[in-house]
């Protein structure tokens, strides 16, 4: 996302300069990632032969999705092409920042959560089989929690547990990700969970906002720009609801109506977007409703991390106190038999 950044605020400028859009591509593939400059290489070519450059771009699309396509081909057919590509610039660099915030507001609890990982292998591997000696020369009899404890380290040592955990991740990830037949349950019951769910929602208004006003201000038909946006959301549940939109629009229901009727997003949504309709202005109505839905993101984000970070220190302090409670067990056995 960051070289897509790149590419359209570098490129715009260059246009803005006069410049041909040949060279213009020539001098920005330079500082893109090597598979950017393979493929501009690519459309330089396909440019040379006449093809548009938002053609060109379609060619690629694990590099240039339909978002960046479709604003390049709407500012083609406008003459405003050097425009579009300062908004797109603008709207892919709210999604990296945004997406730095939430890697940051992350960071600590990951850390935490790594600890509590790491200090378990340290038991199991390390601690676990020390004590397993030294009860058996001892001769002492280990209570039955003990002895649980103390055969989860072996079998961890010998890799059977790990193998086992990282084949059942395996088939759990592979269910999960697989498309499920009629309603996308997971994606829906994501978004009922407290706190995660509002947030996941909020993120989803707000890149609708920004994403669909930045298509309608490039001149994207509604029809199209709200097909360019379901297929950016990522959300089975969410796409299916934006389709349902899409068919009222195609019977001629307003945008605002129609989403209201989905009922997917938080009401006020659906408000802005019919008086947005009704004033004529409805991207920079979306544009600000987007920063809201940002700002709230922000600070469900700072809630649900102010939340997770003592729930992660006392998983990882029960953890390792069940294990130390375990292997101590025996030894106030022992002391209470002398």
């Amino acid at each position: 996302m960051q070289n897509l950044a790149v590419f359209a605020q570098q490129t715009g400028a260059l246009l803005e300069t006069g410049l041909p859009l040949l060279t213009c591509l020539e001098l920005v593939k330079e500082q893109l990632a090597p598979e950017f400059r393979t493929a501009l290489a690519a459309v330089q070519q396909d440019l040379r032969e006449g093809c548009s450059l938002s053609a060109a771009l379609r060619k690629h699309p694990q590099l240039f999705p339909p978002l960046a396509v479709s604003l390049l081909e709407a500012g083609e057919l406008g003459g405003i092409l050097a425009e579009v590509l300062r908004w797109m610039s603008q709207l892919y660099e709210q999604e990296v920042h945004w997406l730095e915030k939430v890697k940051s507001a992350l960071l600590y609890p990951a850390l935490v959560l790594v600890m509590v990982l790491l200090s378990l292998v340290f038991l199991f591997t390390v601690v676990v089989p020390q004590f397993t000696q030294i009860l058996e020369q001892m001769g002492a009899e280990a209570p039955w929690f003990t002895r649980a404890i103390l055969k989860a380290g072996p079998a961890l040592m010998e890799g059977g547990f790990i193998a086992a955990a990282g084949l059942i991740g395996a088939m759990v990830i592979h269910h999960w990700r697989r498309p499920q037949a009629g309603i996308p349950w997971r994606d829906r019951f994501l978004l009922r969970l407290p706190l995660i769910g509002e947030l996941m929602l909020k993120v989803l208004a707000a890149r609708f906002c920004r994403v669909l006003g930045a298509l309608l201000q490039s001149g994207v038909p509604i029809l199209q720009a709200i097909r360019v946006v379901t297929q950016t959301l990522g959300n089975e549940y969410a796409q299916n609801c934006l389709s349902a939109v899409e068919m009222d629009l195609q019977e001629g229901r307003s945008l605002g109506r129609s989403l209201a009727k989905a009922a997917f997003f938080p009401p006020p949504l659906a408000a802005v977007v019919t008086a947005g309709e009704e004033s004529g202005q409805l991207p920079e109505s979306l544009f600000k409703l987007g920063r809201l839905y940002e700002a709230e993101c922000q600070r469900t984000l700072e809630r649900v991390t102010i939340l997770l970070e003592p729930v992660l220190v006392l998983l990882l302090g029960g953890l390792v106190g069940v294990v130390v409670m375990a292997l101590l067990l025996p030894l106030f056995t022992i002391i209470s038999s002398l």
